[in-house]
Formats: structure tokens, sequence, C-alpha cells
């Protein structure tokens, strides 16, 4: 699967080398601007500047997500954890969680809250292996998700982040997590 800033979706077969455009003109994509891609199985989610949809990666068929947070809004990065739901990071609705499964969502903007998003621009999200949820924002820095009592810890309040536009994130085989920033390259280490 190729995303593509102006050309919609594509499905390329590496062993046919025949390739599939999906786009507004022939399928049911809200927008041809793909910013974000995650798969969950059988199901490839396709996140663009107007909202959400899914395929069937066997059938090749596409509908609208069901919930109405995401259909119209800017995905602009998404991940699943390991109960497979997925959390979708949003140009200016702020993190979105959706279980397919049960029909739970939520939503988390900005707020005046000390333990909420500062920014509701979601520029990256990270599950690392120990199903933490990292949250990287354009404007408000890097916060992780508490699970167990429904906060956001905020890296720049505890001084060990200052950078407030966080491009993206990876884990390293020894659970390091790297930040990319629009000055610079960090290491953050959750053991310590």
């Amino acid at each position: 699967w190729i995303a593509s800033f102006i050309d919609g979706l594509t499905r390329y077969n590496l062993t046919t080398h025949n390739a599939v455009n999906y786009n507004t003109s022939n399928s049911i994509l809200p927008n041809n601007n793909v910013f974000s891609l995650c798969n969950t199985g059988d199901t490839l989610w396709v996140g663009t500047s107007q909202g959400l949809c899914l395929i069937d990666s066997r059938t090749g068929e596409m509908k609208h997500a069901d919930p109405e947070l995401l259909r119209r809004g800017f995905v602009y990065n998404m991940t699943k954890d390991k109960e497979g739901a997925l959390w979708c990071g949003m140009r200016s609705k702020g993190l979105i969680y959706y279980n397919p499964r049960t029909g739970v969502q939520k939503n988390w903007s900005a707020g005046k809250n000390p333990h909420s998003l500062a920014d509701d621009f979601v520029t990256f999200i990270l599950n690392d292996s120990k199903n933490n949820i990292y949250i990287g924002t354009n404007n408000g820095g890097l916060y992780r998700y508490n699970r167990s009592t429904v906060d956001f810890y905020s890296f720049a309040d505890e001084g060990k982040l200052d950078e407030s536009c966080i491009c993206a994130l990876v884990e390293d085989k020894q659970g390091k997590i790297w930040i990319t920033t629009i000055h610079g390259l960090y290491i953050y280490d959750p053991s310590r």
C-alpha cells in the first residue's frame, strides 16, 4: 500500500507489479490526500485530510469509518495498540481513541487541565513494546498517556524535553524512544 499526498492510495503487487489506484473518482475515499495508514490484520485504515475509511485487505472493499468523530476530521497520524484499538492524531481535533470491536470511542482535546494535551494538532503517536502511548504534538510538546489515571504526562512540565514541535517517534530494541523535532534528535530512556 502506498499513500500519496495528491493521488490517493495505491495497492502495488510486488509479485505481478500490478498497481491499483484508489481515489475520489473511483472509490469512496474521502479525499486524495492520504496522510496515514494503519494495518490491523485484515483491515487497512486510511487517514485522509477529510476523514477515515477502511479497506478489507483481502477483497479490496472500501467502507467509511463507523465513528462520526473520524468521518470528517483530518487524520494526520495513527497507530494501533495491543488490544487492536486505533489511536488517531488529528490536525485540529486532538487525539481520538476508537476500538472497532467494542465501539468505544474517546476524544481528548487541548484544555486548561494541567493533565491534558496543550495542542489539538497531534503529529505522531507511538505505541511502545510495553503498550505505552506517546503523543507528539505540533505546538505542545511530547506526552505519555497514563491508562490508569486517564491523564497525560507532559515531558516539558517535568523538564525532560523542552521542544514544542514533535515530528516523529521510534522505539529501538533497547526500549529507548527516539524523538525527532524541528530542532534535532533526542533519546528518552523510560527505564531511568
